[in-house]
């Protein structure tokens, strides 16, 4: 009997010892107390699925999310994530985020950790305190936070980028590099989910396939164009040949050649955005009017009603048309180009995973991956908030 229950302890300490080395959970949460959060639709398509469910739930009034749970967002989609301590995830259309642990550790702080794997969020994160651990990972990237404002974009190429707000945030890279993000910086990486797909996710295979900048020309090359291939919207075309100058009517090959060519490089003034360019414009100008479209300019059409229980089943139900659930009658006929029409054909993560996440999979596994690293100290590199020609210099 003794040998028998020697037996039992030493099968479910090996149980626990595989799990904490494979990073599906922590000392930390083997003791927390779960807590709910709240999720809000306020238009359009939301939905939610439990952990371990493969069906998902159209959201249509306030729902209780838990640890494990996974929402996601319709092509009109638009909703609020609030947690008990009061923070705040505004989640745009075309999202995909995993709620990885939310709950109260033995030690008393607040724990929540979000995996961001497709589309735009804006986080509201108020001051916590030094026990709390509040992070969201990006494929590219992971981010710790105490109190601040920040944009995310995660875009199906796999790029991803954090724009700071309010205070700063600390940002460790999928190639292991850390940056200090203030207000009006921006911080960009981009993995090659192609080759991932192929040799695996790990510690060396993401950090040999990732690359990353702090306020450089290329980053913000790469976070505009994820922008118009995430959201290829009327709204989103509006605001890149206002801010590039070329006319309203160019297509997205010409706004791409717009980004690439050096008119760009003009108006911001060199590969590293420090300084004021000859035009009057440099990157806490554009980073600002990023901000703007996305707080208030794109923010303020999401008016759509809240999608009825049928919503999103792809079928199309009596009382629903393209404008009260476009998503159920996408249309599919350019899915596959490399663009996420949310508004003309009613694409999204939920109907052309080709355009809008086209690798679910390696986006997941290189959140936990980077989750993982986090817990391992990166020195951060020196970053500096640019400034205007001839200032601080």
């Amino acid at each position: 009997m003794k040998l028998k229950t020697l037996f039992n302890f030493a099968v479910v300490g090996m149980v626990v010892l595989l799990l904490l080395a494979s990073g599906l959970f922590n000392l930390d949460s083997i003791s927390a107390q779960s807590i709910s959060a709240s999720l809000s639709p306020t238009a359009g398509l939301v939905q939610f699925r439990t952990r371990g469910n493969t069906q998902w739930t159209t959201v249509t009034q306030v729902q209780s999310i838990v640890a494990g749970d996974q929402i996601r967002t319709g092509s009109n989609g638009l909703a609020v994530l609030t947690t008990p301590n009061g923070i705040e995830l505004t989640i745009y259309p075309s999202v995909l985020i995993q709620l990885t642990s939310l709950g109260t550790a033995a030690n008393g702080g607040q724990q929540l950790v979000v995996y961001q794997l497709a589309g735009t969020i804006f986080s509201n994160v108020p001051k916590k305190g030094s026990r709390d651990r509040v992070q969201i990972f990006l494929p590219p990237a992971g981010i710790t936070v105490r109190g601040t404002q920040f944009i995310t974009q995660v875009a199906p190429g796999i790029g991803g980028g954090i724009i700071g707000r309010e205070s700063t945030v600390d940002v460790t890279s999928a190639d292991l590099k850390r940056y200090i993000v203030a207000p009006l910086s921006l911080a960009y990486g981009h993995i090659n989910a192609d080759q991932l797909a192929n040799v695996g996710v790990n510690r060396d295979t993401l950090r040999a396939n990732a690359t990353s900048s702090f306020n450089s020309i290329t980053g913000l090359r790469g976070f505009l164009k994820d922008m118009l291939i995430m959201y290829d919207v009327p709204e989103t075309h509006a605001f890149l040949t206002d801010l590039l100058g070329i006319p309203a009517t160019s297509t997205n090959d010409e706004i791409n050649a717009a980004i690439d060519a050096s008119k760009l490089t003009n108006l911001i003034g060199g590969e590293r955005l420090a300084g004021l360019s000859r035009s009057g414009l440099n990157l806490r100008t554009t980073l600002s009017r990023l901000l703007d479209f996305w707080l208030n300019t794109y923010k303020a059409t999401l008016t759509a009603p809240i999608a009825a229980a049928t919503c999103g089943n792809l079928t199309q139900d009596a009382g629903e048309t393209f404008e009260n659930c476009p998503d159920d009658f996408a249309d599919l006929s350019t899915c596959g180009n490399g663009y996420c029409e949310e508004f003309v054909k009613g694409e999204s993560v939920i109907t052309c995973t080709a355009d809008c996440i086209p690798q679910p999979n390696v986006a997941l596994q290189a959140a936990q991956q980077n989750d993982l690293n986090s817990q391992v100290p990166v020195i951060p590199i020196r970053t500096r908030t640019p400034v205007a020609s001839g200032v601080g210099r």
